[in-house]
């Protein structure tokens, strides 16, 4: 099947993007102030120094050595100190942040949106996430995750063939950059779960049953369906070119289920309604969109929601997840 290019939006709609854009690059543009920064910059400069990934964590003896997982966050990080010292660190941060946004954007626009609706929903995100705004590695864990999810939507309803196949490269570094690799398998895992569904229930009749209280917008051909395995097979392979190989699969969950972690690193703790409430009201909207979207639901996007929405109570850590929800729910209300 032929896809169309998605249409461009027009000059205002475009300036509109432009000056949100400018602006979160300017929330990003705050100092130094996460201790944890410096930690990851001592991690690069041992890296710089001598010429190797350490084997375990150099600097923590608190407890048994462990991989240090991020030796490529810490190193870029550690080049932007000698390109510019704290302001090169804060500029890599802020450009970070800010294609973040860009791609959020990009998510809530395709196949079609509203740039307005977009904008002042991830508006929103922005400014509720603008205490993450900082030098840490989950912040790399959403630009990957986020590229992800474009590069599937691009390529299903623009035909952008290379977003697609550069994946396996963004598995590549992200692998080496965070412990979160696991989640490089939720778009590939929502899109071809939604795929095969969506095909089960047209083949058996199920879907025209199903008419009179959802329709189901078109989903993938089988030819994109294969493509897509072959992609997510190419990502996991390209993933394991990493120092922790296979073992990288398993470091986050250790650390979700150690009840030694959650007592010392408080955003592994699971939020609560007294200290963040904006999450339950938000989840709430973006389920609603999905019923109020009944009649042109993109399985795609509902399959994505549903990890989207639970993971950050599980962990404060994933309360990043809420700025990529905030884009799905932009896309269910401009259908609407």
């Amino acid at each position: 099947m032929k896809t169309a290019a998605v249409p461009l939006p027009g000059t205002g709609a475009r300036l509109l993007a432009v000056l949100f854009l400018g602006c979160v690059f300017a929330l990003a543009l705050m100092d130094i102030v996460d201790p944890d920064t410096w930690t990851h910059l001592s991690f690069g400069r041992w890296i710089w120094e001598h010429g190797a990934i350490p084997a375990a964590e150099p600097f923590i003896t608190t407890g048994a050595p462990f991989p240090y997982n991020n030796w490529l966050f810490g190193f870029a990080y550690y080049l932007a100190w000698l390109a510019g010292g704290p302001a090169g660190v804060v500029l890599l941060k802020a450009t970070v942040i800010t294609v973040i946004f860009a791609l959020l954007l990009g998510i809530a626009l395709t196949p079609r949106g509203n740039v307005a609706l977009a904008v002042l929903l991830l508006t929103g995100a922005a400014i509720e996430l603008r205490l993450r705004f900082v030098e840490r590695p989950d912040t790399w864990m959403m630009l990957f995750l986020c590229y992800g999810v474009f590069a599937l939507q691009a390529w299903q309803h623009g035909g952008r063939r290379l977003l697609l196949w550069l994946t396996p490269a963004a598995g590549l570094l992200w692998a080496n950059s965070h412990t979160s690799i696991p989640l490089m398998l939720l778009p590939f895992g929502a899109f071809l779960a939604a795929g095969l569904a969506q095909r089960a229930l047209e083949s058996t009749g199920a879907a025209a049953a199903l008419g009179r209280y959802l329709t189901l917008a078109p989903g993938p051909t089988a030819a994109q369906l294969r493509t897509v395995a072959l992609v997510a097979a190419a990502s996991v392979a390209a993933s394991l070119a990493s120092p922790y190989f296979t073992g990288q699969y398993l470091h986050s969950i250790q650390a979700l289920a150690s009840d030694w972690w959650k007592q010392e690193v408080a955003e592994l703790r699971p939020p609560t309604w007294e200290n963040y409430k904006l999450l339950y009201v938000f989840t709430a909207a973006v389920v609603l969109s999905f019923l109020a979207n009944r009649r042109r639901v993109a399985l795609f996007d509902l399959m994505l929601a549903v990890p989207l929405l639970a993971l950050p109570f599980v962990a404060y850590r994933f309360a990043w997840f809420t700025a990529l929800s905030a884009a799905l729910l932009a896309k269910n209300l401009a259908a609407i």
